[in-house]
């Protein structure tokens, strides 16, 4: 969000007052225009995402570590959320709304928003997967082969080797020049430098894109 709270405030005229704060979740009355699903703005700098109309008050989600205090005025955006993609993301670590933690990933204005809730196309609307997905483990490729495109889930339980499989498979399609896309969700801080280590070490990072959702 380029955007602030005054400038939001502006724009749609409507103005909400946080009205009870439940750990990530706030009540917020005052915003009879906003709709389900929609980004709003604290006055203290935090973005929301409303998941729940009520009668008098909506509810709303908070997208931040940082607690929003009761009374902490709202603005609405009139718009879904939505994060910055492109190119220059390559090579970097950001974190689950598209905000640079490492590398290079500065605000970009070359990066194009794109909303983070869409329609999943239809199945005939899908391109057909018809080459395979080279995991890079002469085993798992050859007994469970894969597609490329299809969603596979990798289950385990901790320290099987999840997050190894996950690794090779990424260092095996970056090397044929897909870009890959590496969300560490829960992960330790010490976990997430090992990646990116792995990642410079392996001479693959301008190919990968680290999320980190801890």
């Amino acid at each position: 969000m380029k955007k602030g709270f005054k400038d939001y405030l502006e724009k749609t005229g409507e103005v909400g007052y946080v009205t009870r704060v439940v750990h990530e979740v706030v009540e917020v009355a005052g915003l009879p225009g906003v709709n389900l699903s929609e980004t709003v703005v604290f006055e203290s700098g935090q973005l929301g995402q409303v998941s729940a109309l009520e009668n008098e008050a909506v509810e709303v989600l908070v997208l931040s570590k940082k607690i929003v205090k009761g009374g902490t005025k709202v603005a609405r955006t009139g718009k879904k959320l939505e994060i910055g993609v492109g190119e220059e993301l390559l090579g970097t670590m950001i974190d689950v709304l598209g905000r640079p933690l490492s590398g290079k990933a500065k605000h970009n204005e070359r990066l194009v928003n794109y909303p983070v809730d869409v329609l999943p196309k239809g199945i005939g609307d899908r391109e057909r997967i018809s080459r395979p997905l080279q995991t890079g483990i002469v085993l798992v490729d050859l007994l469970v082969p894969l597609g490329l495109g299809q969603r596979e889930l990798v289950m385990g339980d901790r320290k099987t080797g999840k997050s190894q499989l996950v690794m090779q498979t990424v260092m095996s399609q970056a090397r044929k020049g897909s870009i890959c896309v590496f969300a560490a969700i829960g992960k330790r801080k010490t976990d997430i430098m090992k990646l990116q280590n792995f990642l410079k070490k392996e001479n693959i990072a301008q190919k990968t894109v680290v999320v980190a959702a801890s």
